[in-house]
């Protein structure tokens, strides 16, 4: 009986060590945008939804100037070559999408920016009401 204790004891440090409490990658709704045009990742949403009124709307994430692991300087923001602030990116989000169009929407993390700052993004223009949100990754 003691042995049969054991084992129990044994298998439930093991399952409690495998298992994962964190959200998987997988439940966030965006896809990958590669370099050449293609999209991979979540192919559930149509692009029959977009509407070509629009161009691809890209936001790049660009470590602030002086940024050290120290400080946490927010990062630089630019929507289409334009710098924008956190707020006038929503608001500009807003507007887009009160149109009743859905333009692709790229974010672009340049190293040094953490992929936390990336998803924070990533969330505004999901509560702007945009859908069709892609992450950039570079092939090396």
């Amino acid at each position: 009986m003691t042995a049969m204790i054991d084992v129990v004891f044994l298998l439930l440090v093991f399952f409690l060590w495998t298992s994962s409490f964190e959200k998987p990658e997988n439940e966030i709704t965006s896809s990958v945008a590669m370099s050449g045009g293609g999209t991979t990742g979540d192919s559930s949403q149509s692009p029959a939804v977009v509407t070509q009124a629009f161009d691809d709307l890209i936001i790049t994430l660009s470590p602030a100037p002086g940024d050290s692991t120290l400080s946490k300087l927010p990062p630089q923001l630019r929507l289409n070559d334009q710098a924008v602030t956190e707020a006038m990116l929503i608001s500009r989000l807003q507007q887009i999408a009160a149109l009743g169009v859905q333009p692709p929407v790229v974010i672009t993390p340049l190293p040094g920016v953490t992929i936390g700052e990336a998803i924070k993004v990533h969330d505004l223009a999901k509560q702007a009401g945009l859908t069709l949100i892609l992450m950039a990754v570079s092939q090396k």
